[in-house]
């Protein structure tokens, strides 16, 4: 087959076997290949693979390929988008470090393990997903610091450990992220400092991991992230009051703080500094005190939890009557009446 000047080869959602590598190797001037969800089985066929030198894009998600990377994906270097997504390779990721142009990586759902500091050079990177594997990830995200292109990052399902060394806390990241999706399972120690250097994000999910020496909401994360738009931090081991930012925020819309230690009364004005929250789960925590009229004040609130605390009194009209859009409401396990 001569296609010479073939630049995008999809050929995904199909039942191609491993057979398809020999193959590949004539289409000189591919910039594209998918291979994902197909029949793809076993250790990868890394002669024919890695002789595709010249290749941008790889796809090989969702097949049943296992085993170690090949050190051979060294020499891919021309790779800006790799997703090998949905398989089962496991080992370490040290065949990478050298993709230095490399802008999309996912590595999510496989059973690759040991540390990421193979991340540590890869510079172009813009979107990292290492999710559902079993790395060993520190809290500060120290080796990801000198990825200056770094927006977005998911990293759910691995094992998180605490990294409070004196010299990472001095150290600001050079990345700003918008994205960040961490959620079990380890321990975190300190809230992670790089969050104070950060002031474009838009979504942060923090569940799952015990940050043990952390003794208030951190309610700065919204005064330096002005177009925040969900925050999730539940059963973090957080306790103390709940702290609301200074000013109104005006991009709020999911915020969930479930399943930790907070404690003490709600803030009054809860409503008029979270306007336009859209969802707000505050449940299985230790507020008390009375449900305050200022939820009324959030005009666009879907649903509200705020079971499992001790809260006391009733429902106030104004809530009753601001929250029009109201759909779900669940006040269970309190002392209301």
């Amino acid at each position: 087959m001569k296609l010479n000047k073939l630049e995008v080869l999809d050929l995904s959602s199909n039942d191609f076997s491993n057979n398809i590598f020999p193959s590949l190797t004539a289409f000189s001037n591919l910039k594209s290949l998918d291979l994902s969800a197909n029949n793809l089985k076993g250790p990868i066929y890394a002669k024919d693979l890695c002789e595709m030198k010249n290749l941008p894009e790889l796809d090989i998600t969702g097949n049943n390929l296992r085993g170690s990377l090949p050190m051979c994906f060294y020499n891919l270097t021309s790779l800006k988008s790799l997703s090998l997504s949905s398989n089962q390779f496991l080992g370490n990721i040290y065949s990478l470090k050298n993709l230095t142009l490399l802008e999309s990586l996912d590595l999510s759902s496989n059973q690759f393990s040991g540390n990421i500091s193979a991340l540590e050079s890869l510079t172009s990177l813009r979107w990292l997903d290492i999710s559902n594997n079993e790395f060993h990830i520190p809290s500060s995200l120290g080796p990801l610091f000198n990825l200056s292109r770094l927006k977005f990052i998911r990293g759910d399902n691995n094992n998180i450990h605490a990294d409070d060394h004196e010299m990472l806390n001095s150290l600001a990241p050079r990345f700003q992220l918008s994205y960040i999706s961490f959620s079990c399972c380890g321990s975190g120690g300190s809230f992670p400092y790089f969050f104070y250097h950060q002031s474009n994000l838009q979504g942060v999910t923090l569940s799952e991991i015990h940050f043990l020496k952390v003794d208030q909401f951190p309610f700065w994360l919204l005064e330096n992230n002005t177009k925040l738009e969900l925050l999730h931090l539940v059963n973090c081991s957080l306790l103390g009051l709940f702290q609301l930012p200074s000013r109104t925020h005006l991009a709020l819309s999911n915020l969930d703080i479930s399943n930790n230690a907070f404690g003490g009364n709600i803030p009054k004005r809860i409503g008029a500094h979270l306007p336009l929250l859209k969802t707000l789960n505050m449940s299985q925590n230790y507020f008390s005190g009375r449900i305050l009229s200022s939820f009324g004040d959030m005009s666009s609130l879907q649903g509200l939890d705020l079971s499992n605390n001790h809260l006391s009194g009733g429902i106030p009209e104004h809530m009753a009557t601001g929250c029009s859009l109201l759909e779900f409401l669940a006040l269970s396990n309190n002392t209301l009446q």
